[in-house]
């Protein structure tokens, strides 16, 4: 078995009922990450959540505007919610959710991103944050449920393109 295929194989899957913690974490750049989180939130899993990474210029009008949200979804985006416009990268979400963490006194968080994605987040996250508890909870992109990777050039090519960036942040760590 090659490293990329244990890497694939070996992806978190998502847990049916993620602990209360005090706070979610959505890093975007994914399909289904952040009406994850909102739902999470409306689920009372945290009372807050950060959505980090978020384009210059972009609202929570914006965002509930391209999204169908429900009631609940709306009136917890609009309380609940803290959009971050400086991270560029994972470890700048990183960053981010550190102070966000410090300045809201959290100490426990749930990591939403994308499956493929979380190994590396989970680095990132865990190297800022040493003294945080960082909980994963992946998510499977609707348009890669069901699909063999290895049969679509397309999947494999970001399941690889995930594998190398995962593998040079751990050697870099190393070093």
């Amino acid at each position: 078995m090659s490293a990329l295929q244990f890497f694939v194989l070996t992806l978190p899957k998502q847990t049916q009922k993620p602990p209360i913690v005090d706070g979610i974490v959505v890093a975007t750049g994914g399909q289904a990450r952040l009406e994850e989180g909102l739902q999470l939130l409306v689920n009372k899993t945290a009372p807050l959540l950060l959505l980090t990474g978020v384009g210059e210029g972009i609202t929570k009008q914006m965002i509930a505007q391209s999204l169908v949200l429900t009631g609940d979804q709306d009136k917890i985006l609009s309380c609940c919610v803290t959009l971050e416009f400086q991270a560029l990268d994972t470890p700048g979400n990183a960053i981010a959710a550190k102070n966000w963490s410090q300045t809201n006194d959290i100490q426990t968080l749930l990591l939403v991103t994308s499956d493929y994605h979380m190994p590396r987040a989970a680095l990132e996250f865990t190297t800022a944050m040493p003294d945080r508890q960082i909980i994963a909870h992946p998510i499977i992109a609707p348009d890669l449920k069901g699909k063999s990777w290895y049969s679509d050039w397309q999947i494999a090519r970001l399941y690889s393109r995930e594998f190398l960036k995962y593998s040079f942040r751990r050697i870099q760590l190393i070093f």
